[in-house]
This record gives C-alpha cells, sequence and structure tokens, in this order.
C-alpha cells in the first residue's frame, strides 16, 4: 500500500506518496510544482557590467541563471559581497526590461531572483556549485540555493 503526504512548501503543495509494508516504510516518490525554462539566452543590460546573457526558470519561483565568470567572479573563491552585487544587479536588470508571464496566475509573475553558477552544466561529471540571491539579497547556498 501506499500513503500520500501533502507537504506545504512555499513554491505550493508538494505530494509526496510513501510506501509502507509489514509497519515499514519503503520508496517515496513525488509531484512538486511545475518547472519550466520561461525563457534562455535573454540579453539585458546590466549597471556596470554592460549587456548579459541570461536563461529564466521556474520552479515555484522565477529565478535567473547566469555563469558568476561572466562578471569575472567565482561562486567558490569570490567574496559573497562581490556575488550579490552582481547578482542583484542581474536581478535589478531583469526586472525593468523583461516582462514575465505565469501561465496560471499573474501574482507568480516576478523574479524572485538571480543564481550564479560555476559554469558547468548538466552533462559536468563533477558536481556543480552556485550561489542563489534573493528577495532582498538573501544569499542562499544550499544544494537547492
Amino acid at each position: 500500500p501506499e500513503t500520500q503526504v501533502n507537504i506545504h512548501c512555499p513554491c505550493g503543495l508538494v505530494k509526496a506518496f510513501v510506501e509502507y509494508s509489514a509497519g515499514r516504510t519503503g520508496a517515496v516518490r513525488f509531484l512538486s510544482v511545475p518547472a519550466f525554462a520561461f525563457a534562455t539566452d535573454v540579453t539585458v543590460t546590466v549597471e556596470g557590467f554592460g549587456e548579459v546573457t541570461v536563461d529564466i526558470s521556474y520552479g515555484g519561483a522565477f529565478y535567473a541563471f547566469v555563469d558568476a565568470q561572466r562578471f569575472g567572479l567565482d561562486v567558490k573563491e569570490s567574496r559573497t559581497r562581490d556575488l550579490v552585487d552582481a547578482a542583484t544587479a542581474v536581478t535589478r536588470a531583469i526586472k525593468s526590461q523583461v516582462k514575465l508571464h505565469h501561465p496560471v496566475s499573474d501574482d507568480l509573475a516576478f523574479l524572485y531572483g538571480t543564481i550564479l553558477t560555476d559554469g558547468r552544466d548538466q552533462f559536468s561529471p563533477e558536481p556543480t556549485a552556485n550561489i542563489c540571491v534573493f528577495a532582498e539579497a538573501q544569499v542562499d547556498r544550499s544544494p537547492t540555493g
């Protein structure tokens, strides 16, 4: 048998399905909120940095993604303040230059932040790193941020 567990997350409702037998839990699967690429290779003019190309996606909130090297920064070695300043400048530029659209709710059509990446892609054999700068220049260095 399977039990559904509803998890209320900031991004919305996540439904988890937990197998159980003889009083023990087993495999777990989940259904999360929709996620999609909103736009790729979008060029915006960023104050202090000129033209910058970003990708914008949604997975509970809209985020911009850009390689930190574009700003002469390294997500592992650079000062956090410098990373935050670059990401915040990107966020400001996108908010003023790109109109976002959410397919279900206009209330969700806003950029929550910018994620600076280490430049490795999904096919990298090595772990990747990033820094997520969101809301009012808050920093998240967790695996999901």
